[in-house]
């Protein structure tokens, strides 16, 4: 029996295609040598009373469950709890010994919060939401997945620190990128193709598993075409609008409006050029381009007020036509499959 439990996900299902189905419940919860020499605890969160059925972790934590909501939410509790029962006094009652598991007790409680209408769903957390999701898989639970992809995207406020979490996304890019690619869930890898491309390269640091090399190639590959892009419009931001001077027919750029600077401002329009290109090779996405666009150089009035005003207007004028190029070009970036 211990060689089934090891094999199977659940403690005995693979014996259920080698025996009648009267005596499949025999196989599944009784299971004696799985929690041999194990110390039996019951849940706090799932005492005994709070359901008719029994689950328990692989360290020996028994939870009591309602099978009424196990058979709803989950396909695979569905169909074993409609198997035939014999009711012999020599058989054993479906709810007289726990249903073993192979997850721990704090993936499979979290597992039950998130089917059970009478607890709150708990946060996505990074080192437990692989092994929920596996559960949601493995036991035929869509509802999990749609946890997930509400989840993902949302950030979370605590009412008593007053501070607020980043959401799963942004702090967790190429997990969820990878649990995409894993689960096939579109609409959570585009969402995470969109962060990749544009997000702090510390987060492609990190070595993930499950994440396909070709894919994470791709993602690399994009983000330097990005940063050419991004550093085109520095340069335009930069020098300013070309001068054009008119020669017979035709016209010469001479030079570029905003290049005419005093030696004040001069130093301080590189520093902002560099800077500006700095900010924007560790995250290309529009919004660094325009945190740095509404803060750039000014010289002291006294000596630069032309120069401190020619530069506010060009970047006013500037700004519409840079942020419609940029977000065209980052939606049509974030395609699935990448």
């Amino acid at each position: 029996m211990r060689g089934v439990r090891e094999q199977g996900g659940v403690c005995g299902v693979a014996w259920l295609q080698l025996i009648t189905p009267s005596e499949a419940w025999r196989q599944v919860t009784i299971a004696p040598d799985c929690s041999l020499g194990m110390e039996m605890t019951t849940s706090t969160r799932f005492p005994t009373g709070y359901g008719d059925f029994q689950l328990q972790s692989s360290d020996g934590v028994i939870c009591h469950f309602p099978k009424s909501v196990l058979s709803y939410t989950s396909g695979f509790f569905r169909g074993m709890l409609q198997l035939p029962i014999r009711e012999d006094s020599s058989s054993p009652q479906m709810t007289s010994y726990p249903l073993i598991v192979t997850e721990r007790a704090e993936i499979l409680e979290a597992f039950l919060d998130l089917i059970d209408p009478n607890t709150v769903a708990p946060q996505l957390n990074a080192q437990t939401v692989r092994d929920i999701l596996e559960a949601a898989r493995k036991y035929d639970v869509p509802v999990i997945f749609l946890w997930f992809q509400r989840e993902v995207k949302l950030r979370y406020h605590d009412v008593d620190s007053r501070q607020t979490t980043e959401s799963f996304l942004l702090s967790n890019p190429l997990m969820t990128f990878s649990i995409a690619v894993e689960y096939s869930l579109e609409e959570v890898g585009k969402m995470a193709i969109a962060e990749l491309l544009g997000c702090p390269s510390e987060h492609l640091d990190t070595t993930i598993a499950g994440v396909p090399i070709e894919a994470l190639n791709r993602i690399r590959r994009a983000r330097k075409e990005r940063i050419k892009t991004y550093i085109g419009w520095t340069q335009k931001l930069a020098k300013g609008d070309p001068v054009h001077v008119p020669i017979g027919m035709r016209s010469m750029v001479v030079g570029f409006g905003q290049a005419k600077t005093c030696l004040d401002c001069l130093p301080l329009r590189i520093d902002w050029a560099l800077w500006l290109i700095m900010k924007v090779q560790d995250s290309p996405r529009w919004s660094t381009l325009q945190e740095c666009i509404e803060q750039p150089v000014t010289c002291k009035p006294a000596t630069c007020s032309v120069h401190q005003s020619d530069w506010s207007t060009y970047v006013r004028k500037i700004q519409p036509k840079i942020k419609g190029a940029i977000e065209s070009q980052e939606e049509r970036e974030a395609v699935w499959p990448f």
